[in-house]
């Protein structure tokens, strides 16, 4: 994790191994992949349930908060610019397929 921080004090996106998505300002990580953001929200999908990409249902503030190494899959930098263009009605995503193949659960 060492290339991750470069990206302390800035705007990053984190996904888990339980296919939650995590954005805030990267403020403290470790060798064990730990990581520790300000300023945190849980981006929630939601699927319709008609074969779609499931969009985003609603961002859950969490203010500070802490990951665990072991559940942190990806971390990337997150352009300020290109996501105050977004407009969160048109994020799509498609599901996490675990190690059997088939879709995670939600937590």
């Amino acid at each position: 994790m060492a290339f991750v921080a470069e990206f302390i004090g800035r705007r990053v996106s984190v996904l888990t191994t339980e296919g939650r998505h995590f954005l805030g300002t990267l403020e403290s990580c470790d060798q064990l992949s730990n990581v520790v953001m300000s300023s945190c929200e849980e981006r929630v999908f939601e699927d319709e349930g008609d074969g779609s990409d499931p969009t985003v249902a609603q961002h859950v503030p969490l203010g500070v908060y802490a990951i665990r190494g072991a559940h942190v899959a990806l971390v990337g930098l997150v352009d300020t610019v290109d996501e105050a263009g977004l407009l969160a009605a048109a994020l799509k995503a498609a599901c996490f397929q675990g190690a059997d193949g088939f879709p995670l659960s939600p937590p």
